[in-house]
């Protein structure tokens, strides 16, 4: 009874602990970081619970508010396991006008929700000189000559290249050899939105180049640059290790990609801010060359030094100081330290004659990050003593030079004492041996100067024996014939499932697009943009190429179109799709909210169902 009791309270507190959670409000302040003055922006209040009033927003000091509350709510279904969850999302949007040059902070806004108050955070947008005129306060009007799109209030300029660029960002510019900086690739933009990137990096000539693992995430961000809003991103980051003293120069890499930019309707300038059309183009850019100045090392080097730099501590370890003859001891050297730890080999020891030494083995424990090259790296000796004797295993001395003191630096891993006494029985290390050196070579048996012994009898024939007429003649006289028929019957079965592949892709293309939005789902709500997108562009490229029979290769928005059109698919329906690979292509590289992100999986699984049922 006690038991069901625990049982039933630990229950009970779960389910109040996953309605806490279920519970939890969230309120947050969708809004840029920079505008022009004159710029008509978009700013979004998100909730995640229906609140029992309207939002109350504090007084925008800097801005006039020309249309709001715009209010919408949206709603994310998922189905897991066969449990069914809903989030539902509440957006309440205004239009507001930069009216004066400087920066603001926007207050908290409030709401109330089951008789509790929640805020949003603080915000602070910056308002940057611009070109257009602002408006009387108490007009929401401009005359036609003064109206501008309300994302592009500043016109863009003429020139190309100061719309679209990239940089090479360097951590240092002075360095010594080997001495590591780190490389960074940005991208700056202007345009609406960017896609189809295609990078050619430099080649670093000179360098030795280490790529940061994920450094290219493609998240852009608002700077401002000369009194201009870019749209920046980060392409890649590289570690370089200069290998010479000198001016080495990091030559020009090119980007090229299609641009998106929304152009003026011609209609009212609130119809510009919620549609209008987009215009697509390509555009390229290369980075100048960069001169880098690598510094001489100093002259004093100690004897020891390997080419070492950066800032590194040693350590050793000896697996047993006391052992018989013929039995194998392993010796390990480690560094440890940030510098070009993968450039550095093995150091050499001077062992005693006595004493048989295999090549060393080296382990590296080391990963790339904006810091530099950070980890470790071991050396490990395998000896085998062939006599007895108390032997000294010196320690090895390691020299590196510390760019941050500019100056040499020695350190000193420990001596070992090994005591070995004569072993009264044959050791057999064959085991040992064959695990350091990782490969099955035969090895002379320790101890003896006497090779392996086979000791399975090999299989033997009579002088006279031949294959012909023999019992393995005649099975494979009858059994290749029977072979060969059996093939041809398996290979007419699989050409005959593959002339169904088609009827086959195009049954199960809605299954396909399901199951890949299901894994965009998981990117939407980790807020992973650039996956996001990515995921459900494949869902609504795979789907048309899976049901209309097209190859991946020969797929365009035009041909999609006709085969709709022949299908018999609506015409509002052919528009909707278009208009959702237009709207994901374009907002993939492009500053976007979650709630947009959102919408644009509602899109996608509506129009997919859509289409299924049409065609």
């Amino acid at each position: 009874m006690k038991q069901n009791s625990k049982r039933y309270l630990i229950l009970g507190l779960l389910l109040l602990w996953s309605f806490m959670l279920s519970a939890q409000v969230n309120f947050t302040l969708d809004a840029p970081e920079y505008v022009h003055e004159g710029d008509r922006f978009k700013i979004s209040y998100v909730l995640n619970e229906k609140p029992e009033d309207n939002i109350k927003i504090p007084e925008l000091l800097g801005f006039q508010i020309l249309m709001g509350p715009s209010v919408y709510s949206s709603r994310n279904v998922s189905i897991v396991n066969g449990k069914m969850t809903s989030n539902k999302s509440y957006t309440y949007s205004y239009v507001l006008l930069a009216e004066k040059k400087g920066k603001y902070t926007i207050p908290p806004a409030s709401v109330i929700i089951d008789g509790k108050t929640y805020e949003t955070a603080t915000k602070e947008i910056e308002v940057l000189e611009g070109n257009a005129k602002v408006p009387n306060q108490g007009s929401t009007t401009q005359p036609q000559e003064q109206q501008k799109s309300p994302k592009q209030a500043t016109t863009l300029s003429k020139n190309q290249k100061d719309n679209f660029f990239v940089k090479v960002l360097l951590s240092k510019n002075n360095l010594y050899p080997n001495e590591h900086t780190v490389a960074t690739l940005k991208l700056y933009t202007r345009y609406g939105g960017i896609s189809n990137v295609q990078i050619d990096p430099p080649s670093f000539n000179g360098f030795l180049s280490k790529e940061v693992p994920n450094s290219g995430q493609n998240q852009f961000s608002q700077e401002n640059i000369n009194g201009q809003i870019y749209n920046t991103a980060v392409i890649g980051k590289y570690i370089l290790f200069p290998q010479r003293a000198g001016k080495l120069t990091i030559d020009d890499f090119s980007i090229s990609a299609v641009a998106q930019q929304r152009v003026s309707s011609g209609r009212s300038i609130f119809d510009d801010f919620f549609g209008g059309s987009v215009q697509q183009f390509n555009v390229s850019a290369k980075n100048p060359p960069i001169t880098v100045n690598v510094i001489p090392l100093p002259s004093n080097k100690p004897a020891s030094f390997t080419n070492a730099v950066g800032k590194f501590t040693i350590s050793s370890s000896l697996s047993a100081d006391s052992v018989s003859t013929n039995e194998a001891v392993t010796l390990k050297i480690t560094l440890k330290g940030n510098g070009n730890l993968q450039m550095q080999k093995a150091p050499k020891i001077q062992f005693s004659p006595d004493l048989e030494v295999y090549d060393p083995k080296t382990m590296n424990n080391s990963g790339i990050t904006v810091s530099g090259m950070n980890g470790s790296t071991t050396f490990e000796y395998l000896i085998i003593p062939r006599q007895a004797g108390t032997f000294t295993l010196p320690g090895i001395t390691f020299s590196y030079f510390d760019p941050s003191t500019k100056s040499y630096k020695e350190i000193k891993s420990q001596d070992y004492t090994l005591k070995v006494t004569q072993g009264t029985k044959q050791i057999d290390n064959t085991e040992a041996i064959s695990r350091y050196q990782n490969n099955q070579q035969d090895v002379s048996e320790l101890g003896n100067d006497i090779k392996f012994i086979k000791t399975k009898i090999p299989s033997l024939r009579t002088k006279d024996s031949y294959f012909w007429n023999s019992l393995v003649f005649w099975i494979l006289l009858v059994g290749i014939p029977f072979i060969a028929l059996i093939y041809f019957i398996v290979l007419k079965q699989q050409k005959a499932r593959s002339a169904d592949v088609m009827k086959n892709k195009s049954k199960k293309a809605n299954k396909v697009a399901i199951k890949r939005l299901k894994t965009a789902k998981k990117s939407l709500e980790q807020n992973n943009k650039e996956e996001f997108y990515a995921q459900v562009l494949e869902a609504l490229w795979g789907f048309a190429s899976d049901k209309l029979h097209i190859p991946k290769s020969e797929l365009n928005k035009d041909n999609i179109h006709d085969l709709l059109v022949q299908k018999g698919v609506p015409e509002e329906n052919i528009e909707a799709y278009i208009a959702t690979l237009n709207e994901c292509e374009m907002a993939q590289y492009a500053p976007i909210s979650s709630a947009n992100m959102r919408n644009s999986y509602q899109s996608a699984v509506d129009i997919i169902s859509k289409l299924e049922q049409n065609i």
